[in-house]
Protein backbone atom coordinates (compact mmCIF):
# COMPACT_ATOMS: atom_id res chain seq x y z
CA UNK A 1 0.00 0.00 0.00
CA UNK A 2 1.35 3.72 -0.50
CA UNK A 3 0.66 6.70 1.02
CA UNK A 4 -2.33 8.17 -0.39
CA UNK A 5 -1.78 11.44 -2.44
CA UNK A 6 1.46 11.48 -2.41
CA UNK A 7 2.08 13.55 -5.68
CA UNK A 8 -0.61 16.13 -4.48
CA UNK A 9 2.07 16.88 -1.40
CA UNK A 10 4.92 16.14 -2.83
CA UNK A 11 6.73 19.43 -1.50
CA UNK A 12 5.41 19.39 1.63
CA UNK A 13 6.45 15.79 2.30
CA UNK A 14 10.35 16.46 1.52
CA UNK A 15 10.45 19.22 3.18
CA UNK A 16 8.98 17.63 6.43
CA UNK A 17 11.14 14.79 5.70
CA UNK A 18 14.49 17.09 5.61
CA UNK A 19 13.24 18.53 8.80
CA UNK A 20 12.42 15.28 10.64
CA UNK A 21 16.29 13.73 9.37
CA UNK A 22 17.77 16.30 11.74
CA UNK A 23 16.80 14.40 14.71
CA UNK A 24 17.97 11.54 16.19
CA UNK A 25 14.98 9.12 14.76
CA UNK A 26 15.57 6.43 11.84
CA UNK A 27 13.41 6.17 8.66
CA UNK A 28 11.33 3.77 7.99
CA UNK A 29 8.48 2.66 5.73
CA UNK A 30 5.24 1.19 7.27
CA UNK A 31 2.10 1.27 5.88
CA UNK A 32 3.24 2.47 2.74
CA UNK A 33 4.29 5.89 4.45
CA UNK A 34 7.55 7.52 5.56
CA UNK A 35 7.18 6.36 9.53
CA UNK A 36 10.08 7.72 11.83
CA UNK A 37 11.11 5.53 15.08
CA UNK A 38 13.58 5.44 18.12
CA UNK A 39 14.83 2.14 19.55
CA UNK A 40 12.06 0.64 17.07
CA UNK A 41 9.19 2.41 18.70
CA UNK A 42 7.09 4.52 15.91
CA UNK A 43 7.12 7.94 16.92
CA UNK A 44 5.74 10.06 13.88
CA UNK A 45 4.37 8.85 10.33
CA UNK A 46 3.54 11.49 7.61
CA UNK A 47 -0.01 10.81 6.08
CA UNK A 48 -1.44 12.49 2.36
CA UNK A 49 -4.94 13.39 3.04
CA UNK A 50 -7.03 15.09 0.15
CA UNK A 51 -7.62 18.05 1.80
CA UNK A 52 -4.45 18.45 3.41
CA UNK A 53 -0.78 16.74 4.91
CA UNK A 54 -0.82 15.39 8.26
CA UNK A 55 1.83 14.65 10.98
CA UNK A 56 0.67 11.65 13.27
CA UNK A 57 2.16 11.10 16.83
CA UNK A 58 1.72 7.99 18.06
CA UNK A 59 0.74 8.25 21.79
CA UNK A 60 0.64 11.99 20.96
CA UNK A 61 -2.16 12.69 23.50
CA UNK A 62 0.86 12.46 26.05
CA UNK A 63 2.42 15.80 23.79
CA UNK A 64 2.30 18.92 25.44
CA UNK A 65 0.73 21.45 23.52
CA UNK A 66 0.59 25.20 25.11
CA UNK A 67 0.09 26.76 21.60
CA UNK A 68 -2.69 24.59 20.64
CA UNK A 69 -1.08 24.11 17.38
CA UNK A 70 -1.67 20.44 17.61
CA UNK A 71 -4.53 19.05 15.99
CA UNK A 72 -6.26 15.93 17.08
CA UNK A 73 -6.50 13.12 14.26
CA UNK A 74 -9.70 12.27 13.29
CA UNK A 75 -11.59 15.21 14.87
CA UNK A 76 -12.78 16.32 11.57
CA UNK A 77 -16.24 18.09 12.39
CA UNK A 78 -17.45 17.93 8.75
CA UNK A 79 -16.86 14.06 8.85
CA UNK A 80 -17.94 13.70 12.16
CA UNK A 81 -21.83 15.78 11.58
CA UNK A 82 -22.04 13.81 8.12
CA UNK A 83 -21.41 10.55 10.25
CA UNK A 84 -23.79 11.89 12.88
CA UNK A 85 -26.71 12.38 10.17
CA UNK A 86 -26.42 8.71 9.17
CA UNK A 87 -28.98 6.78 10.36
CA UNK A 88 -28.69 4.36 13.55
CA UNK A 89 -28.08 1.19 10.90
CA UNK A 90 -25.93 3.13 8.53
CA UNK A 91 -23.69 4.49 11.24
CA UNK A 92 -23.84 0.51 13.45
CA UNK A 93 -22.14 -1.00 10.05
CA UNK A 94 -19.20 1.60 9.73
CA UNK A 95 -18.41 0.82 13.14
CA UNK A 96 -18.36 -2.91 12.89
CA UNK A 97 -16.36 -2.16 9.76
CA UNK A 98 -14.04 -0.46 11.62
CA UNK A 99 -13.65 -2.33 14.77
CA UNK A 100 -13.09 -5.22 12.87
CA UNK A 101 -9.25 -3.97 12.62
CA UNK A 102 -6.77 -5.40 14.23
CA UNK A 103 -4.37 -2.53 13.45
CA UNK A 104 -5.03 1.63 14.75
CA UNK A 105 -3.28 1.97 11.13
CA UNK A 106 -5.97 -0.51 9.54
CA UNK A 107 -8.78 1.25 11.36
CA UNK A 108 -7.78 4.91 10.28
CA UNK A 109 -7.44 3.49 6.59
CA UNK A 110 -10.87 2.04 6.85
CA UNK A 111 -12.42 5.37 7.76
CA UNK A 112 -10.11 7.41 5.14
CA UNK A 113 -11.82 5.23 2.50
CA UNK A 114 -15.20 5.04 3.77
CA UNK A 115 -15.43 9.48 4.36
CA UNK A 116 -16.42 9.89 0.46
CA UNK A 117 -19.28 7.47 1.21
CA UNK A 118 -20.49 9.02 4.65
CA UNK A 119 -20.02 12.45 2.72
CA UNK A 120 -22.66 11.08 0.82
CA UNK A 121 -24.61 9.72 3.16
CA UNK A 122 -24.36 5.94 1.85
CA UNK A 123 -24.33 2.82 4.22
CA UNK A 124 -21.12 0.94 4.05
CA UNK A 125 -22.60 -1.88 2.16
CA UNK A 126 -24.58 0.44 -0.07
CA UNK A 127 -23.32 0.90 -3.75
CA UNK A 128 -23.53 4.14 -5.77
Amino acid sequence: MEMAYRDRWAAEIAAMRRLLAGFAMKEERKWGKPTYTVDGKNVVILQGFKEYFALGFFQGALLKDPRKVLVQLGTDTRLKRAFEALTPGRQRSYLYHFAAARQSATRVARIEKAAPAIFEGRGFLERR
